[in-house]
């Protein structure tokens, strides 16, 4: 199975892909498939729920690296 990881803005994420975020600052990095993308705040932040249940909020203008 092949991926592909690239940097997409949190306002275009969809689920089904796959979020890198670090398991520690000084850590490894955890890919978690996401599951629900919800803007909140008026579209100002969107919250991404991953498959284990972590929720992250991040500016709908941030760029994310994702796996799909």
């Amino acid at each position: 199975m092949r991926y592909t990881m690239t940097i997409k803005k949190a306002e275009d994420l969809e689920p089904d892909y796959f979020l890198a975020s670090p398991q520690h600052p000084t850590g490894v990095l955890l890919v978690h498939k996401i599951v629900e993308i919800e803007p909140i705040d008026d579209g100002k932040f969107i919250e991404i729920t991953t498959e284990e249940g972590r929720k992250h909020v991040v500016n709908a203008d941030d760029w994310v690296l994702v796996a799909f």
